[in-house]
């Protein structure tokens, strides 16, 4: 016990050196600096522990890149106020977006020495170490833990509500999946409990009694145990409790590829409208000198109609054609031929680029751009009282409340996400797995091919995690069980593996609907986007050339 307190204070004291280069050196570093006889990662595979002490932390931090942190959790013996470190704070942004979590909480040094993964000289099961967030509960680590938190799921049958939402849920046959249902399943087998799901929307209805219908107020009446995978809002926190985060949920919209067409202006594309401007003036000049200099020649060559031939001049050699040039005009006639000679060149081969590489139709790209296109129609998701209403009837900024006074709410989900993919200047607004679920179950004509644009930014993210009745015992065990599952990425191959099943079933069940309008949609997009956007003259572009050449 001495001898550990040596460590102890020795770590605190410790500075490691700047020239450290790689967390990988700096793990060999500690174990030989300590003689350190083991040295496990929390799991060993996915994800390592770093712990930073206060009074060496600018040391330790030189040698933690960006790269470094992904896949690691970063733990502070004291609550470190990151956002006061602004040398450090870009860093710290860097490796959040990577999906790396940042857990700061107290630790007493000598649990440090037997818990942590870092420096181990006991290795610790995977199920004793927890992770802290303001929405698990607070616990301590002791010395001697006799208990763990996922033994008061042993043997026990829970009551478990379920979203039908995919890819939450989804059950076809046989086979039953989803990210929501596989926490279930597999928690179950490992720690043996039994449950019992119950599976319906999110819509809430108000009894006659007073109390309300829907999985929230299962938990709050005792009709239910667990609900996943929710977002509680503020409100309802203080009448359930809710785990560490799962996963995430965002707000986007779907809207139709974009046309690609060859756009009739064209023909005037390749040249400015100043310079169409100058050739125009040039020709009218010419003309009129051509056909004054034929006037006052009109009686010696015996010709009338000197407009009529400068005029022929002028706008054959434009054309490229053939002209007879009078005596007394060749000179100039000739010059304004070479200069049609080069401008027809430039302007012929620009117009073949414009013919050939159709422009693609311009779209909103993001929430910022659809607020400025008042010529799209707006849908959404009807989903009352849910975060997303609160953040659009809430929200001061001046394009998401133009959105707002303009999206028209659907209560048919799939409608308004069928419109989006498949109608012209129309979009669905709703969160990321709800409308892509659609997508993937009713829109799949190619696993390759996705027949809707989907927006590059978010208005606002949410996180989903399990909520439990207020004090329940079992919220430590089913937050370490979220933890875990979430860190080691399970959430993410659930995820893949739930819209790969649901794709293969939707293209499946899409090819039985060619009958329908909704196929011949996706049909003629799947086609039009394999096409090669470069492609020589069809018979359709020959058509408005003969046609006028036979009609003049």
């Amino acid at each position: 016990m001495e001898k550990q307190d040596d460590i102890s204070e020795e770590i605190q004291n410790c500075n490691f050196p700047a020239s450290l280069g790689s967390y990988k050196d700096s793990r060999s570093n500690i174990a030989n600096m300590y003689n350190v006889k083991k040295f496990k990662s929390r799991h060993q595979h996915h994800c390592d522990i770093i712990i930073i002490y206060p009074n060496n932390i600018y040391t330790t931090l030189h040698f933690l890149t960006p790269q470094t942190f992904k896949n690691m959790h970063v733990i502070t013996k004291n609550n470190y106020h990151w956002e006061a470190n602004t040398e450090f704070r870009p860093n710290i942004d860097n490796f959040q977006i990577n999906n790396v979590y940042v857990f700061v909480r107290n630790f007493d040094v000598k649990d440090i020495l037997k818990e942590s993964s870092i420096i181990n000289t006991n290795p610790p099961d995977k199920e004793t170490f927890s992770s802290d967030t303001r929405t698990g509960k607070r616990h301590k680590i002791t010395d001697n833990r006799s208990k763990r938190n996922t033994d008061a799921l042993q043997g026990k049958h829970f009551r478990i509500g379920i979203f039908d939402l995919k890819p939450q849920y989804f059950t076809h046959g046989r086979k039953t999946l989803g990210t929501a249902y596989n926490i279930v399943y597999y928690a179950s087998i490992k720690y043996n409990f039994t449950f019992e799901i119950s599976i319906a929307g999110t819509s809430v209805i108000k009894l006659d009694d007073g109390t309300f219908s829907g999985f929230e107020f299962d938990l709050v009446y005792n009709r239910s145990d667990m609900l996943f995978l929710y977002t509680a809002s503020f409100l309802q926190h203080e009448k359930v409790d809710s785990t560490s985060y799962f996963s995430t949920a965002s707000i986007i919209f779907l809207t139709s590829l974009p046309t690609v067409d060859t756009d009739w202006r064209a023909i005037i594309y390749p040249l400015k409208g100043s310079t169409w401007a100058a050739i125009l003036g040039c020709a009218l000049a010419v003309c009129c000198v051509l056909s004054l200099k034929l006037a006052l020649a009109s009686i010696r060559m015996h010709c009338m109609n000197s407009m009529s031939i400068s005029l022929n001049i002028v706008f054959r050699s434009l054309l490229g054609q053939s002209t007879t040039l009078p005596k007394g005009v060749k000179g100039l006639a000739l010059i304004w031929i070479m200069s049609c000679f080069i401008f027809v060149n430039y302007y012929t081969s620009n117009l073949l680029s414009y013919l050939t590489y159709p422009a693609a139709e311009n779209i909103p790209q993001d929430f910022s751009g659809l607020a400025q296109r008042s010529d799209y129609r707006i849908n959404a998701i009807d989903l009352p009282g849910g975060p997303m209403e609160q953040f659009f009837s809430k929200t001061t900024n001046v394009e998401m409340a133009n959105i707002r006074n303009r999206y028209i709410l659907y209560p048919n989900w799939l409608q308004c996400v069928l419109d989006g993919v498949t109608k012209n200047k129309q979009v669905c607004v709703g969160w990321d797995f709800i409308v892509e679920g659609f997508v993937h179950m009713n829109a799949t004509i190619s696993k390759l091919f996705y027949p809707a644009f989907k927006s590059r930014s978010t208005p606002i993210t949410v996180l989903t995690n399990a909520i439990l009745q207020k004090n329940s015992p079992y919220l430590e065990g089913m937050n370490e069980i979220m933890c875990w599952f979430r860190d080691t990425g399970h959430y993410f191959h659930w995820r893949k593996e739930t819209e790969v099943f649901i794709k293969q079933v939707g293209k499946s069940w899409l090819q039985t609907q060619q009958h329908t309008q909704i196929y011949k949609d996706l049909h003629s997009k799947f086609l039009k986007l394999n096409e090669i956007n470069v492609k020589a003259f069809t018979m359709d572009n020959l058509i408005a050339p003969f046609g006028g050449l036979i009609y003049g």
